[in-house]
């Protein structure tokens, strides 16, 4: 899922790229469409990521690793604006298409990932690896 998050997300950033081509009376519609792709991609990410971090932790430390998790992804949205202040200042398909191909990076290494997180699940005690599978897919391993 979280791969198919990346790849939906990268998507997003590409039809962005194509929306700045667009004429004045068909920007702002492409915009609004390509921002629903992009929360799509943000929703199928949040989801999976929480259920995935929740299962994954040992019951003692579940709430050091959840706020382990949110201080990653805030510090992430803190240093957003400067980080991407660099590829924009060089136009629209170098911001847009850094964004698409950093993000396809991202979601073909977690894709790849699965071979040693099978590996891990089988460190894990009897029966929590069909737990993470079924948190995962229910997108519930909050309950």
């Amino acid at each position: 899922m979280l791969a198919l998050a990346g790849v939906v997300i990268a998507a997003s950033y590409l039809g962005f790229l194509a929306a700045t081509s667009l004429g004045h009376g068909w920007r702002a519609p492409a915009v609004a469409a390509v921002s629903e792709l992009c929360t799509v991609g943000e929703i199928i990410y949040a989801g999976s990521a929480t259920a995935l971090v929740t299962a994954l932790a040992p019951a003692h430390v579940l709430g050091r690793v959840l706020a382990r998790f949110q201080l990653s992804t805030g510090f992430g949205l803190a240093v957003s604006p400067a980080v991407i202040a660099t590829p924009a200042s060089h136009g629209q398909a170098a911001l847009w298409g850094s964004l698409a191909a950093t993000t396809l990076l991202s979601a073909t290494a977690v894709a790849t990932e699965k071979d040693q997180g099978t590996r891990a699940q089988r460190l894990l005690p009897p029966g929590a690896s069909r737990l993470v599978s079924s948190a995962i897919a229910s997108g519930d391993g909050l309950k």
